[in-house]
């Protein structure tokens, strides 16, 4: 009869001085050549006539870019307007005292663009005391000014669409 020991029931065999076996190494694998990378095929387009750019007005492009100039200039402008006459709206509606530094300066700016619009609306007090004033012609004047911005962009945009449809217009 032969003994089985606990290695041996496991799957284990013993080696040499009762150490475990080194596991056996797999069977070396048929040695292959590295796979080559297929061969690029080029593509060639069929010779077409070279188009010229069209020829371009060097004043007119001129032209185009001051006005894209004159564009953000206007919106500068406007932005700032906008956030001074909705400050002094808000100062207005909560009765901010006037002769604080802050406050003074922004009615001082705020009717410099409030001129075109002045005695528009009726303001009317408003709060408990009536210390506020809500006053439409700044909210009409903040409309106004986007407005006449966003006019003059779409009107250069207009320009600059119809030099590159010009341009750029093929014949036949």
């Amino acid at each position: 009869m032969t003994s089985v020991t606990a290695d041996q029931t496991q799957g284990g065999q013993q080696g040499q001085g009762g150490q475990p076996a080194q596991p056996a190494q797999p069977a070396a694998q048929p040695a292959t050549q590295p796979a080559q990378p297929a061969p690029q095929q080029t593509y060639q387009q069929p010779a077409q006539p070279v188009q010229q750019e069209p020829p371009r007005n060097k004043g007119l492009e001129f032209a185009l870019n001051v006005g894209k100039v004159i564009v953000w200039l206007v919106y500068a402008y406007v932005i700032f307007a906008i956030i001074v006459l909705a400050f002094a709206f808000f100062l207005l509606l909560f009765g901010a005292n006037p002769d604080a530094g802050f406050a003074e300066w922004i009615y001082d700016v705020a009717l410099r663009f409030m001129e075109p619009f002045a005695g528009l609306f009726t303001p009317a007090a408003v709060g408990a005391n009536e210390g506020g004033t809500f006053d439409v012609s700044f909210l009409f004047a903040i409309v106004v000014y986007a407005l006449l911005a966003w006019v003059i962009h779409m009107i250069y945009e207009w320009l600059r669409h119809k030099y590159y449809i010009t341009r750029y217009q093929t014949n036949g």
